[in-house]
């Protein structure tokens, strides 16, 4: 990747101008209402392509006759899906008529051979509910937060410890929401140890590994096994990395656990090396920071699993930056010939010191002369 488009150098430039679209687009969501397989629901997301068709390696596979073996796919073309005839033998139909390509809008049906499929298009995390905590537990861990409250100039000591199999972290961090408990929860499990800080029962700190923040919480919420101890009083860290309320963290955590393991299916697997395109270039000056940040980690770990383990962001953002480097062929599967940090170097071709960065809603982040 370089800065500008040289004679013998990169033959197209990338855009990253539709990656603030990716959380303001709405997900698609489809159900087969007629034909072999009815009832069935495909959720699509933007920068998925998913194939229709009778072959055995399709999205959503039609098992019919008149059916290609790759018959029409879908795909977002900014911040809408289309679905385009992959010059299939009988075609496609939207609303019973015809169609090469099409736009697809909320309501639509569209229709191969005798499969019939309704279209809905929803927003992010559109049905979910957080849910409830169980009432037994509320009164459970309410008496015990009661009964061994401590004055935070005693010594911390763990007022309590459970197992993650008998309550669920999300439903522990919404008891000690409601009781606005201070403390502190230490999450141990064979691979990890984590805590996650509350202050009068606000989440204020998240860490698991060497990760912090959003990143780490949404982690925790998501371990089924593991033991917790609730430790109290609070110790708050002097640099507290969440201020968010807690219902909206773990919205946000339910839409990660959904939309996580399709895009992780739309990515190269954990072992496959990817390398830097020499033959696209990138305007370092008009993507966003959080794109940057892929790629710094990848110029030092080149695997997907590399990259989620050593960038900051939330693993759900990281993978979509991933795959839109991938569809952009800004990456490729493949290893350098030469170190890829030196790449890097000489692909970036720009004085990254005093480069500015903005991110998708137009906040400064500084230079990053660091990397």
């Amino acid at each position: 990747m370089t800065f500008d488009a040289e004679p013998g150098g990169p033959t197209r430039i990338a855009k990253f101008d539709h990656l603030a679209m990716l959380d303001r687009a709405d997900r698609l969501v489809i159900r087969q209402v007629k034909g072999a397989g009815e009832n069935r629901e495909f959720k699509v997301l933007p920068l998925q392509e998913v194939i229709i068709g009778r072959g055995e390696n399709t999205h959503i596979r039609i098992d019919e006759l008149g059916v290609s073996r790759f018959h029409a796919k879908i795909v977002y073309t900014g911040d809408m899906p289309w679905i385009e005839d992959l010059g299939s033998t009988n075609g496609i139909f939207v609303n019973r008529k015809k169609a090469e390509r099409q736009q697809l809008m909320d309501g639509d049906v569209f229709q191969i051979c005798s499969a019939e499929f309704c279209v809905a298009l929803v927003t992010s995390g559109a049905g979910f509910e957080v849910e409830q905590v169980n009432q037994v537990q509320l009164d459970q861990y309410t008496n015990r937060l009661k009964t061994v409250k401590r004055r935070p100039d005693q010594p911390r000591k763990s007022l309590f410890t459970g197992d993650l199999q008998t309550i669920n972290m999300p439903s522990l961090l919404q008891i000690l929401e409601v009781n606005g408990s201070s403390g502190t929860v230490v999450i141990r499990s064979d691979q990890h140890q984590g805590e996650v800080v509350i202050d009068d029962g606000r989440i204020v700190h998240a860490e698991l590994g060497v990760h912090s923040g959003k990143k780490a919480f949404f982690r925790i919420a998501g371990m089924e096994n593991g033991h917790f101890d609730f430790y109290s009083p609070s110790r708050l860290p002097g640099n507290p990395s969440l201020d968010h309320h807690l219902q909206e963290l773990l919205m946000q955590a339910m839409v990660q656990f959904d939309e996580l393991p399709i895009y992780r299916k739309e990515l190269p697997d954990d072992e496959l090396p990817l390398m830097l395109n020499r033959e696209v270039a990138v305007l370092m000056h008009k993507f966003p920071a959080d794109v940057f940040d892929v790629l710094a980690a990848l110029s030092r770990h080149p695997t997907v699993a590399g990259v989620l383990e050593h960038t900051d962001l939330a693993d759900l953002p990281a993978c979509r930056i991933l795959l839109m480097l991938l569809k952009q062929k800004v990456i490729v599967v493949g290893e350098a010939e030469t170190p890829l940090e030196l790449q890097t170097g000489q692909n970036l071709a720009c004085r990254v010191e005093t480069l500015k960065l903005k991110d998708p809603m137009g906040a400064n982040n500084g230079s990053r002369a660091d990397e």
